[in-house]
């Protein structure tokens, strides 16, 4: 109660200045998406492909064993397919200096967008139910493990270069 109403408000005016920002982040950030390397893109993604996608068909078959269900040998298989979009992630940064985490993303959810795909023809043809919001929380996780593999070689860069 010390502090006087006029000393609070200035206080409060100091408090909510904002420090000068860049006019307009969105441009710069579209300019950036049509700097794309498709082809590391798409070698991440296949590199992704190698290790993910046998894996996936592994799990689906454990998975669908009766006695293997809860098994924790599907949950090993769901980390080896997460550590395959890493590694997607990581050869699709690598050769990018300026976007590897964007490229990284964009690779693993390209191999993510590819084995989900031909998952959710498989189950159509089945008639099995397709849980959409597992498909695209998936999408999420898989694009963030890509990123990881991109942070991965962003830290490689680093240490190649000095």
């Amino acid at each position: 109660m010390g502090q006087s109403l006029a000393s609070r408000r200035h206080y409060c005016r100091i408090a909510t200045k904002t420090p000068k920002r860049e006019p307009n982040p969105t441009v710069t950030t579209i300019i950036s998406m049509t700097n794309l390397d498709w082809t590391a893109v798409i070698r991440g993604a296949i590199a992704a492909g190698f290790i993910a996608g046998p894996t996936a068909v592994v799990m689906l078959v454990v998975g669908n064993q009766r006695e293997l269900s809860g098994s924790s040998l599907v949950l090993l298989f769901f980390g080896i397919i997460l550590m395959g979009f890493a590694y997607g992630g990581f050869i699709a940064g690598r050769p990018i200096e300026s976007t590897p985490l964007m490229h990284a993303a964009l690779a693993a959810l390209l191999c993510y967008a590819v084995i989900q795909g031909l998952g959710i023809i498989r189950r159509g043809i089945a008639g099995e139910e397709i849980g959409w919001i597992g498909v695209f929380a998936r999408a999420l996780l898989a694009s963030t493990f890509g990123m990881v593999g991109g942070f991965w070689a962003m830290i490689r860069q680093r240490a190649e270069a000095s």
